[in-house]
């Protein structure tokens, strides 16, 4: 039996909606999209960091 879990780093002042995964957990894709994600911070300059850069796919 094999288990694994991928986990995703969560920006402070952000929210990820959980009616728009289609599973149990919600898929790299669906992740990917911006509208699946609230901004719960009043301003920008309220979250820790802007952008992650990565170079994996």
């Amino acid at each position: 039996m094999v288990g694994r879990r991928h986990f995703v780093p969560h920006v402070p002042g952000t929210r990820f909606l959980d009616a728009s995964s289609a599973g149990e957990f919600a898929t790299d894709a669906e992740l990917a999209l911006a509208a699946n994600w609230d901004r719960t911070a009043s301003s920008v300059k309220h979250m820790t960091f802007i952008a992650l850069k990565t170079m994996e796919a």
